[in-house]
């Protein structure tokens, strides 16, 4: 399996770390808006370094998105768009029009972005932000 990762911070260099672990993962491929950052977390890992728009091009199984908050649901609907699965660290988007321009996307397209959650959403709106964000906590791609 080739997994991307867009974003090589400290959650995203440690992604990556744990993804190069898994023996069905056969290589890993890094991006982040600053090649500065990728550059460096990639010769550390020993993985490949390229571009974001060249990684989107780059043959992936899969995407797992650890870039800043505000660029995940561009980095979201771009893997959609590409048919690759991806996978989104917390939060999905910073906002909702964020969130929704992502659920909307979801629904027109073929994968279903999953998200990691230990955060709660505040008690007034619970109900309303479950019912939302509840088709994004899923992680799971289809053909």
């Amino acid at each position: 399996m080739r997994l991307g990762l867009a974003g090589t911070g400290r959650i995203g260099t440690a992604h990556a770390e744990t993804l190069k672990g898994f023996e069905e993962v056969e290589s890993v491929v890094v991006a982040d808006v600053d090649p500065a950052r990728a550059l460096p977390a990639a010769a550390k890992l020993g993985v490949e370094s390229v571009s974001l728009d060249e990684l989107f091009a780059a043959g992936l199984d899969g995407l797992v998105v650890t870039a800043a908050t505000d660029a995940h649901p561009g980095l979201i609907i771009a893997a959609v768009d590409a048919g690759i699965p991806v996978f989104c660290e917390k939060p999905v988007a910073a906002d909702i029009p964020g969130t929704l321009a992502v659920i909307d996307r979801r629904v027109r397209g073929k994968s279903t972005p999953g998200a990691s959650s230990r955060e709660r959403a505040p008690i007034p709106n619970r109900k309303d932000r479950v019912r939302l964000l509840a088709p994004l906590l899923i992680a799971r791609s289809r053909p």
